[in-house]
């Protein structure tokens, strides 16, 4: 679990300073991952703060700051008035596919020294950690 715990933390530590030299925090970060991965690329804020890997974060502070960094766009739900959406501006696709790049990158070097068949296996490992984590949150 320490080993685990480590890897965490190194890579969300190299993801923070990767991420200052995109204008991006890493929690805004996931906030355009959810969305970009959300139907026609937007979703509730309510959902969205749901979704967060991370502690709920000041949704509406954090909506602003990406929508006047131009990477999403707050509007209003056309069937319920209280709701507010985000939606991922080009802008913010762009962003997050230059991120992309740039971290897959980095990924590939941590695993250099990992074969394709070690790769496949350690990716089904965390996958099946994952899978047994959310079985155990939902009981």
């Amino acid at each position: 679990m320490t080993n685990m715990l480590r890897i965490s933390n190194r890579f969300r530590r190299n993801a923070e300073i990767g991420l200052r030299n995109y204008g991006l925090t890493l929690i805004q970060y996931n906030v355009l991952r959810i969305l970009a991965d959300s139907g026609n690329g937007q979703n509730t804020m309510g959902n969205i703060n749901k979704m967060m890997l991370f502690s709920k974060a000041n949704m509406t502070g954090l909506a602003k700051r990406l929508e006047k960094n131009g990477f999403v766009i707050i509007k209003r739900d056309d069937f319920d008035d209280r709701l507010k959406l985000l939606e991922i501006t080009p802008r913010g696709k762009q962003r997050l596919g230059d991120i992309y790049k740039e971290a897959l990158e980095h990924l590939n070097s941590y695993l250099e020294d990992f074969s394709d068949n070690e790769k496949s296996e350690l990716n089904q490992m965390v996958f099946k950690i994952i899978r047994r984590i959310n079985s155990m949150e939902s009981t």
